[in-house]
């Protein structure tokens, strides 16, 4: 949150001095920019940006130029997204056909495809080689699923369920692990 605005921006925090700075400048009629995540390459930070409506579209910037450019045209609620491998493309979950599920498309926003639908799909993410995504399905109970993208129509893979929530996937950086959130022992 920016007090000179009042919006929810981004910032970036040296680790080293602690210094911080505003990366992101929201116009003054939406709600903010939130979920910031930087590209494999380290070329281009992608981050939703919330309108008053509820709306939530991704944008990138360019690190290097600050030039932001407006991926997705949706006018729908995002739920979660994340950079494919090469850093050419995007993940992301929304109700776009009338059911929730996970849809890639190039930078432009112009070559969108659907991978998968589900129950409330929602927070994907590849692996580090893009041969894989995990996700987070919710339907009273929240679970956590794996999909070999080489093998899209082979039985996808139950990774963790309980009867708590289990969410906010995320894949190692070498590929062997899944990192979740989930409130199974308490909050």
């Amino acid at each position: 949150w920016s007090p000179q605005d009042s919006s929810v921006a981004v910032f970036k925090v040296s680790l080293e001095t602690r210094d911080v700075v505003k990366i992101t400048s929201p116009p003054a009629d939406i709600v903010g920019d939130i979920s910031p995540n930087i590209s494999p390459d380290g070329k281009y930070l992608g981050f939703i940006r919330w309108g008053i409506e509820g709306n939530q579209e991704i944008y990138i910037q360019n690190l290097a130029t600050t030039k932001v450019h407006q991926v997705t045209n949706e006018h729908v609620r995002i739920q979660g997204f994340t950079w494919g491998p090469n850093s050419r493309s995007i993940l992301y979950s929304a109700n776009l056909d009338g059911t929730s599920a996970l849809w890639k498309t190039d930078l432009s926003g112009k070559r969108r495809e659907k991978i998968l639908s589900g129950i409330n799909v929602n927070h994907p993410d590849y692996s580090p080689t893009g041969s894989c995504i995990v996700y987070n399905e919710r339907a009273g109970k929240s679970s956590i699923w794996k999909m070999d993208l080489r093998f899209p129509k082979n039985e996808i893979l139950l990774i963790t369920s309980s009867t708590s929530g289990n969410r906010n996937p995320a894949i190692s950086p070498d590929g062997d692990k899944i990192l979740f959130s989930s409130d199974r022992t308490g909050t």
